[in-house]
C-alpha cells in the first residue's frame, strides 16, 4: 500500500494496520514526521513507532577500518518525545549510502533477544528492548523490578544498572535520568555514579 510523500499520518495508520509491523525516526530535525515533536501527543504515531536515533552516519563515509564516529545527537528529540508521552526507545542508525554498512563505525543498535533469530529480534525491537552503542562490545545491563529496558511497566521500582566491556575501557559515567511521561518536561538526572564505576542502583523516593 502506498501512502502519499509526507503525509505521516496515513505511513502510521498502515503500520498500524498490519499485525507486527513498527517503526523507527531515522536523523530527525524537529519539524520531521509531520512535526512530531511540535505537536500534541498522537495516538496512531505512538502505536506505529518504536524508536528514534541517538546518533546517524556517517552516510557518506567509505572507511573500513571501525574508526569513523557516529555524527550528531538527537537525546534533545528522543527526551521531547518522552516528554510527550511517547513510548520510545533509543535506537542507532548508519544511514550508510555506500558498501560499507557496518564497517565504517564500532556503533551499534543493541537488541536484547532470547536468541540470534529473525523471530526474536524482531519481538525484542517491537518490545523496545534495545539501546545505543557507541562501541561494539560494551553490554549495558538496565532493569527496573526486574523487567528488561524498553518494557512498559507500570509501577514504580527500584531501578539497576550495569556496564561492562570486553576490552575492559574505563566507564567515563553512569546516570540515571527519570521522568513523567506526558508531562511536558524532559527527563533529569536523578542518580550518578562516580567515573570508572560499572554499576548504579536507584530507588524512587516517589515509589
Amino acid at each position: 500500500m502506498l501512502t502519499p510523500r509526507n503525509d505521516y499520518q496515513a505511513l502510521f495508520r498502515e503500520i498500524n494496520r498490519r499485525p507486527g509491523a513498527f517503526a523507527t525516526l531515522a536523523h530527525p530535525n524537529r519539524t520531521d514526521y509531520g512535526n512530531l515533536a511540535g505537536t500534541a501527543f498522537n495516538l496512531r504515531a505512538d502505536s506505529a513507532i518504536v524508536g528514534t536515533v541517538l546518533r546517524s552516519g556517517p552516510s557518506s563515509s567509505t572507511n573500513t577500518t571501525y574508526s569513523n564516529p557516529s555524527r550528531g545527537s538527537y537525546t534533545p528529540y528522543f527526551q521531547t518525545l518522552l516528554a510527550k508521552g511517547y513510548l520510545v526507545g533509543v535506537t542507532l542508525d548508519h544511514d550508510n549510502h555506500n558498501t560499507t554498512f557496518m564497517r565504517t563505525t564500532p556503533a551499534r543498535l543493541v537488541v536484547l533477544a532470547p536468541a540470534l533469530t529473525k523471530a526474536d529480534v524482531m519481538d525484542a525491537l517491537r518490545q523496545r528492548h534495545f539501546y545505543a552503542s557507541d562501541d561494539w562490545n560494551a553490554e549495558v545491563t538496565f532493569t527496573l523490578n526486574s523487567q528488561p529496558m524498553g518494557s512498559i511497566y507500570a509501577d514504580q521500582a527500584p531501578a539497576s544498572m550495569s556496564v561492562s566491556d570486553a576490552d575492559n575501557e574505563p566507564v567515563r559515567s553512569v546516570r540515571v535520568l527519570r521522568g513523567v511521561p506526558g508531562s511536558g518536561v524532559r527527563p533529569v538526572v536523578v542518580a550518578t555514579a562516580a567515573a570508572g564505576a560499572t554499576a548504579l542502583s536507584y530507588v524512587d523516593p516517589q515509589g
